[in-house]
């Protein structure tokens, strides 16, 4: 005797995921198809008419799996309108998931185009450290690092749990506390940080904050007057 397991998906969205898993605690989904001998997939209810056109574009040897990943979507505002705009041109659940790789695909492209672009570095005012030594500019954005002129080098910097700044990358992605500019080359370890002590390696200049171009100016200058 075949095992029939009706599915009603109805109503808000946790009753549909609900249902979804309630297929899953059954078999593994990517096992199933509609046509599976062993669980007998009906639709008794379908809430609303976008799920009803998602239902309608089911063939008995479509993957359930591609189906329950469809019907979690369509949950997501966002995706509806783009479904309801393709739709006649979907043969099958198969088109309908291809298509909705595209769209994740075309999502993904919008956002990287619309990201805020980052400060130019020519137009900020910098405070002044001496790193090792030698005046470098600071400031606790991220930059541009295009528009640098040629001679600047950009590092940013990572600080502790305490806000203490401890280290220096070309990237750092966590504990962002700000960019570094020096118009010398720092040798980064073979893992592409070097450690530093604030208030030792890194210590305030105490002077009034510049522009990039009065850095380069400075350091112009004092390359003029060490050759004299």
């Amino acid at each position: 005797m075949e095992n029939r397991h009706y599915v009603d998906f109805y109503g808000e969205s946790k009753k549909i995921n609900k249902a979804i898993q309630d297929i899953d605690n059954k078999k593994y989904l990517h096992n199933i198809k509609f046509n599976d001998d062993v669980i007998k997939i009906r639709f008794t209810k379908v809430s609303n008419d976008v799920l009803k056109k998602l239902v309608s574009l089911v063939k008995e040897n479509d993957s359930v799996d591609l189906f329950c990943i469809q019907c979690r979507q369509l949950l997501n505002e966002s995706y509806i309108q783009y479904f309801l705009e393709h739709y006649d041109n979907y043969q099958d659940i198969s088109e309908c998931y291809v298509d909705y790789i595209m769209f994740q695909l075309e999502t993904m492209n919008n956002r990287e185009s619309h990201k805020p672009s980052l400060p130019n570095p020519n137009e900020l005012k910098y405070e002044t450290y001496y790193l090792f030594n030698h005046k470098v500019l600071f400031t606790p954005l991220r930059i541009d690092e295009k528009l640098l002129p040629k001679g600047i080098y950009k590092y940013e910097v990572r600080n502790d749990e305490s806000g203490n700044m401890v280290e220096l990358a070309k990237n750092i992605v966590v504990n962002h506390w700000g960019t570094i500019l020096s118009s010398r080359r720092l040798k980064l370890n073979e893992d592409g940080y070097i450690k530093i002590t604030e208030g030792k390696d890194l210590v305030d200049t105490d002077e009034s904050v510049m522009s990039l171009q009065q850095y380069l100016n400075n350091q112009k200058n004092e390359v003029k007057d060490f050759s004299r």
